[in-house]
């Protein structure tokens, strides 16, 4: 998403410039829009170690953009460098990730941090997590905010939609949503628990979750399946972009009560879709909400009950949250972060 999202509107705005862009693929992009010139890179996987350095040896560019945290390890030292690191939370939450995961992670991370040019980080927390973790220079670090497609979530959510959905989705009326992949840190069993206490006063209510499987589900997975609402959980999984657009309009509120996020896309995208937004008062996650959620502390489950509360009876509550939600995601565009991304990179090559 982020890479689709970001590198059309950054190619067209450096070739405005002045600037030659070619961008690099391991394949045909599939629903992705890649503008200029791009060359196929032939031999995946992990194409950018194995084949992409002898295609920058060849074309020797001024500035290489890597919009992950990894740089290729035998590229050509004359080349500048930019890469963009999402987050720490290998380092943080290692046993969220596979241990061939983790080690790459860690690997790639300390090398592009110690090695790129210029390095851009998604939020000021993950910046500063950097510095401290890396000792890199906080000049050498940028802070680049995701942007949301505001569009896609305020007008693709059609009643049409919306009824389709919650039919071929089993859904109920009232619904507080969840969006996230299945991981420890996302504190889903701290949110199941919360889930139950609301239950008790609220029983018309129920809670969705959407997500992928991830590493280590398993006790994510048995604490749904063993809690005494069980019938008013929903896990989706996966679903198509637009569905999701149309479950956002449909909640009651968005739930996000992780213990670490790098960013936190579902914010903005609920807060675009005009959907209350409750979320934890750590990491990244003030950052991207401002004065527009209500905040929480994600190890305290009553605190997110009764957060959920407020939001399902108090109207004006609600309002106030939708208006300053719509106000806030208006300040994250991705037009914007192609602009400062640009600059970094211009800089990197100065």
């Amino acid at each position: 998403m982020y890479a689709g999202e970001l590198l059309p509107r950054l190619v067209s705005l450096l070739e405005s410039r002045g600037h030659h862009v070619t961008t690099y693929l391991p394949g045909t992009p599939r629903g992705v829009t890649v503008a200029g010139e791009t060359r196929v890179i032939l031999g995946s996987p992990f194409w950018t170690q194995r084949f992409f350095p002898a295609a920058l040896r060849r074309d020797k560019p001024d500035v290489l953009f890597m919009p992950i945290q990894m740089l290729p390890l035998f590229r050509a030292q004359t080349i500048k460098t930019v890469a963009v690191v999402h987050d720490l939370e290998f380092l943080h939450y290692p046993e969220t990730y596979t241990p061939a995961n983790r080690l790459l992670l860690q690997f790639f991370t300390r090398h592009a941090v110690r090695n790129a040019t210029q390095l851009i980080a998604v939020s000021q927390y993950t910046k500063d997590d950097v510095v401290r973790t890396y000792g890199r220079d906080p000049k050498d670090i940028a802070v680049v905010h995701h942007g949301v497609n505001a569009d896609q979530f305020s007008q693709k959510a059609t009643g049409s939609r919306q009824q389709a959905v919650g039919k071929r989705c089993g859904l109920p009326e009232r619904f507080m949503l969840f969006v996230g992949a299945l991981q420890p840190r996302k504190n889903i069993v701290g949110l199941v628990t919360a889930f139950e206490e609301v239950k008790r006063s609220e029983p018309d209510t129920h809670l969705v979750i959407v997500g992928g499987g991830e590493w280590k589900t398993g006790q994510i997975l048995a604490r749904i399946e063993s809690s005494s609402v069980r019938d008013s959980m929903h896990l989706l999984r996966r679903v198509p972009h637009d569905d999701l657009a149309a479950l956002y309009t449909m909640a009651a509120a968005l739930v996000l009560p992780s213990f670490s996020e790098g960013f936190g896309m579902p914010v903005l995208e609920a807060m675009a879709a005009g959907t209350p937004v409750i979320t934890s008062s750590t990491s990244s996650l003030p950052e991207v909400a401002g004065d527009a959620a209500l905040l929480v502390d994600p190890t305290d489950s009553s605190a997110i009950a009764n957060a959920l509360l407020r939001v399902l009876r108090d109207a004006s509550l609600r309002q106030d949250l939708i208006a300053k939600g719509r106000e806030r995601a208006s300040r994250f565009t991705w037009d914007r972060a192609a602009e400062q991304t640009a600059a970094v990179i211009e800089k990197a090559g100065a």
